[in-house]
């Protein structure tokens, strides 16, 4: 009779088990209104947020690595007319006070000053860098003012 009795005690228990489960009832979810459609492009140029930019670079050679930044800079994009979505399409100015670069070493900083490196005796404090392409990883640079 015990060989008997625990088969139908696990059978109950389960059976009771699957009954206690109550599915709850099907709940709406809250649907998200879709975006606003982009705004018409104004043909104006963009001036970019430098609270969430930043200019830096990597300085490498056979000796030493140095990361730096700069922290006075100004940027602006403008969008291609004709397809204003494709940003290869459209061109960018940066202007960078050279003087204000920031590495992790402060004579490294005065270094980068001198003529082998920004030349900031003889380039502008405020210096405009234009890339020649996106893809290109050398700058450009204006020629010092005569």
């Amino acid at each position: 009779m015990k060989k008997f009795a625990f088969p139908v005690l696990l059978t109950s228990l389960t059976l009771a088990a699957c009954q206690a489960s109550v599915t709850p009832e099907l709940q709406e979810v809250p649907v998200e209104p879709e975006p606003a459609a982009a705004a018409a492009f104004d043909g104006e140029a963009k001036t970019v947020d430098m609270t969430q930019s930043s200019v830096s670079f990597e300085g490498k050679s056979s000796i030493i690595n140095h990361k730096g930044s700069f922290t006075t800079y100004s940027a602006n994009v403008t969008l291609d007319e004709t397809d204003p979505a494709d940003l290869e399409k459209a061109s960018i100015t940066a202007a960078v006070d050279l003087t204000s670069v920031v590495t992790d070493t402060a004579a490294v900083d005065g270094h980068f000053q001198r003529e082998d490196f920004f030349n900031t005796a003889v380039y502008p404090p405020q210096h405009s860098l234009l890339p020649r392409s996106r893809h290109s990883e050398t700058i450009s640079t204006q020629s010092p003012a005569t």
